[in-house]
């Protein structure tokens, strides 16, 4: 018929023969299709995925040039930055922002952030030297009263020792040295006083007592040394 479309029959096996023709052919070596695969994945329709995955890629994955270019940049912002900040203390202090900010507060705050500066200084400073102990001398003086101790003690067992033989004499020399040196032994004093005793030496044992007492208020051993002068002396 004339002006008439002619349809023609559906066919689905042409179709389908179509639809089969636009895909990827596999070919007999490569029977799962990763060579056609790897063509699509490199060609120009992944060049923006990949250009993308670039761009969000870490740092630590990115080539070593990328690095130092990046780490060469925060060095000269950090520069920039310090070079900026001595630069503002600097017109500060010289008075150059006096048009910008009235005149007496300009010196204020530069005096003001020289003193914070030296306050620093000075503490970090006396931090190293007067807070810190030495410990050459600390070791000195450790050593001084060690060695003082030991003297003490030999010299109150030599008085100990005189003492257990009768000999009064050699028992006070030893005391009496002991005592000139360290006036609050409290062994050295209650011997003393035993020795002043023996020797009916009433008035030097009432004044040992009496240093004993003033030493030792709480000693019970110190206590009954000083009554047993008393009653003495009341005798």
């Amino acid at each position: 018929m004339v002006g008439q479309t002619v349809r023609k029959p559906y066919a689905p096996a042409a179709r389908t023969a179509q639809c089969s023709s636009e895909r990827p052919r596999r070919t007999t070596g490569d029977p799962t299709g990763s060579a056609e695969f790897a063509r699509l994945a490199t060609g120009p329709v992944a060049a923006p995925a990949q250009q993308a995955h670039r761009a969000i890629a870490p740092f630590g994955s990115r080539p070593a040039r990328c690095n130092s270019e990046l780490a060469k940049y925060w060095e000269d912002e950090l520069k920039y930055r310090w070079w900026r900040t001595i630069g503002f203390v600097m017109r500060l202090s010289t008075g150059l922002l006096r048009q910008r900010t009235s005149g007496p507060a300009v010196p204020a705050i530069a005096l003001l952030l020289v003193a914070c500066c030296l306050g620093c200084a000075s503490m970090n400073g006396a931090g190293q030297t007067g807070f810190l102990p030495d410990p050459q001398a600390q070791r000195k003086q450790q050593v001084a009263r060690q060695f003082d101790e030991k003297r003490d003690r030999a010299e109150f067992e030599a008085a100990c020792a005189a003492w257990q033989r009768g000999d009064l004499a050699g028992a006070q020399q030893s005391l009496e040295a002991l005592l000139q040196r360290n006036a609050r032994h409290r062994d050295a004093l209650l011997l003393m006083i035993d020795v002043c005793l023996a020797a009916n030496r009433i008035e030097e044992a009432l004044r040992y007592a009496q240093a004993a007492r003033s030493g030792f208020p709480d000693d019970a051993q110190v206590q009954y040394a000083a009554a047993t002068v008393l009653d003495y002396a009341n005798r």
